[in-house]
């Protein structure tokens, strides 16, 4: 199977428990989540919250990252140093592998920083 018919699939998901993976496809994005997922929960107060996903897109796996609200600045880091250190780690350990990874912090979907509603002053 050849990576591009893998694009824009849902590879593997993972939450605030670790979860065991057989085997090692070429583009099989478990070593990543593993990585991402490692890393996040040390960092964060709700380690539980720790959502881990990746998907292929063309010829990039994109690691996509969801924390609790209250921990979203402990994982982004003052200056948005732990976000990059991060991104930094995951990159390089998918260029061992000849592999374009991107890491992604998703925001929360309730908190749409819209004005409150119902105020129409």
């Amino acid at each position: 199977m050849s990576d591009d018919t893998m694009t824009d699939e849902p590879m593997h998901h993972a939450t605030g428990e670790q979860t065991a993976h057989s085997g090692a496809a070429d583009g099989d994005a478990t070593p990543y989540i593993e990585l991402v997922q490692s890393i996040v929960t040390k960092v964060v107060s709700d380690p539980s919250a720790v959502e881990v996903s990746a998907q292929r897109q063309g010829r990039t796996t994109i690691v996509e990252v969801a924390v609790a609200p209250d921990d979203m600045g402990k994982v982004i880091g003052k200056g948005g140093r732990n976000i990059d250190a991060i991104r930094s780690v995951t990159r390089a350990a998918g260029l061992r592998q000849h592999e374009r990874v991107q890491v992604e912090l998703l925001e929360d979907e309730d908190d749409d920083g819209d004005d409150a509603e119902g105020v129409d002053d």
